[in-house]
């Protein structure tokens, strides 16, 4: 992600979702083009892009006029392969740059505009073939749509390095770089600090710097006249750092935010100078824990989530209910494939605005509104779990049961206006009980018939009809009910009884 003067906005491609394998071939890798403006994303639709890819550079050329994207790894006949592709962005149109020679093939390679703003400068990145990890520490330039190797000219550089932030800082004449890894296990983690400037390469690492550590993200901020940095991650330590820290003065100073983003590495971060604020999306996890998509913003010494995220990447699926008391709908989205388990974000809707909640849920959760207790009451339907929550005032409450209906990932939860129960109807195990939640806890309602949905997995909803006075069962799809014309059940009860119809 960077800055883009000539669309006033922040530039996003591609980039790897690991909740969900996307392309062609089974690969996580994206192909997509967004704009972060006002507070809330944009997806463009450019009619040629590059191919799905992830670790690539991306840095806005002021002498191109145009954003310019190098390398990364695309999806391949043998996996994943590094590419040594140039790509320029311009208005709404990306064009594969042609060049003699360039960089070689390579991911996660530091790139910034040149000082004083003529093109741009690449160092270093790694080499991924498969079983070959190679680590660089040479210095391109890239000017007048022309690549030029001139390692030889810049005198000592750097050690090899990948995932080193790097920005261009007016307030010093030069590009700052920091940090970095020099292997994949964590044992080669970099602290130092470099300036690239018309002389060539200058260590000027002080004894006070951020940790080692790799992937963190740097810019220059227009509004402060100083270098932001965050986050990182350290492989051997499997720790990712939320910390913040400036650069001015020729000294890295510890910032103390009221509010921080979670820890990561991978983020990126961009100046937005015509709104005084820099934009971070987060990225991956040493530890492996699920790629995080928040957006957040730095302004007057604090963070605060993008306040508007209404055209954030989709997801599929999942469970929303409306809060009358927060005037705002709730959603926990199945954010991956089929329906296994998995912490995930909730997201509130209000004013027209898309918020992330801070407390996270199982993905598998169904959501009702509980309008005698008031509160949204969600229900994890999981193999591994049957676990009863409540969400009020932003964060979830795991409530306590002494009974509770059996995991069931068919399963469909909705509040029943005539009884001021909320109903679960479980449709596992080749029966279908109902289950009704009231004062705290779970009790089976025993109904004289139930909807007969068969035992195998499904999709069903169900919801409380006002104007009739009944709830509604849609029972959508049963992977094995073996015609279309048998999959589409609509079951109704509250009017004497369960009926078919």
């Amino acid at each position: 992600m960077a800055w883009d003067p000539a669309l006033q906005s922040e530039l996003l491609f591609g980039g790897s979702n690991l909740s969900s394998p996307v392309a062609a071939d089974g690969s996580p890798d994206l192909n997509d083009t967004w704009v972060f403006a006002n507070g809330s994303w944009s997806e463009l639709f450019p009619t040629v892009s590059p191919p799905p890819t992830d670790m690539a550079s991306m840095a806005y050329d002021p002498q191109l006029g145009a954003m310019v994207m190098f390398g990364g790894q695309i999806p391949g006949v043998q996996g994943i392969v590094p590419v040594n592709t140039t790509w320029a962005f311009s208005g709404t149109t990306w064009t594969n740059v042609s060049t003699v020679v360039g960089p070689s093939p390579r991911i996660s390679a530091s790139m910034a505009a040149a000082p004083g703003g003529a093109g741009l400068i690449l160092f270093g990145g790694m080499q991924n073939y498969p079983y070959q990890e190679v680590f660089e520490n040479d210095t391109w330039s890239f000017a007048n749509m022309s690549w030029a190797n001139i390692t030889g000219q810049v005198g000592p550089s750097p050690p090899a390095r990948m995932l080193a932030g790097f920005t261009d800082d007016p307030s010093v004449g030069g590009d700052l770089l920091f940090g970095g890894w020099g292997d994949l296990g964590g044992t080669v983690t970099f602290n130092d600090t470099w300036m690239y400037n018309s002389s060539g390469w200058a260590n000027i690492s002080t004894n006070a710097e951020p940790e080692p550590e790799g992937g963190a993200a740097l810019a220059y901020l227009s509004e402060t006249h100083s270098a932001l940095l965050f986050g990182g991650g350290n492989p051997a330590s499997g720790v990712d750092y939320n910390q913040t820290w400036s650069y001015s003065g020729g000294k890295w100073a510890r910032l103390s935010p009221t509010s921080s983003p979670p820890g990561t590495f991978t983020g990126t971060l961009a100046d937005d100078p015509s709104s005084n604020y820099a934009v971070l999306l987060l990225g991956q996890h040493t530890t492996g824990a699920p790629a995080s998509e928040q957006t957040w913003q730095y302004q007057d010494g604090d963070w605060s989530i993008a306040g508007s995220n209404a055209s954030s990447p989709a997801y599929g699926g999942g469970s929303m209910a409306y809060d009358p008391l927060a005037n705002e709908l709730v959603y926990v989205p199945n954010a991956g494939t089929g329906f296994a388990s998995g912490s995930t974000a909730t997201w509130l809707l209000k004013d027209g605005n898309w918020t992330r909640s801070n407390s996270t849920i199982d993905k598998s959760t169904l959501l009702a509104y509980d309008a005698k207790d008031g509160y949204v009451l969600g229900y994890e339907t999981n193999s591994s779990s049957d676990s009863t929550w409540e969400f009020s005032n932003g964060s979830w409450s795991k409530l306590q049961t002494t009974t509770s209906p059996p995991p069931d990932e068919s399963g469909a939860l909705a509040y029943d206006a005539g009884s001021g129960y909320v109903l679960y109807v479980d449709t596992g195990n080749g029966a279908t009980t109902t289950w009704a939640w009231s004062d705290g806890n779970w009790t089976v309602l025993n109904l004289t018939s139930e909807p007969s949905l068969g035992g195998a997995p499904s999709i069903n909803s169900m919801t409380y009809d006002y104007a009739d006075g009944y709830m509604v069962l849609v029972h959508a799809i049963n992977f094995t009910c073996g015609s279309r014309a048998s999959c589409l059940d609509t079951w109704t009860y509250g009017r004497g009884g369960v009926d078919r119809h």
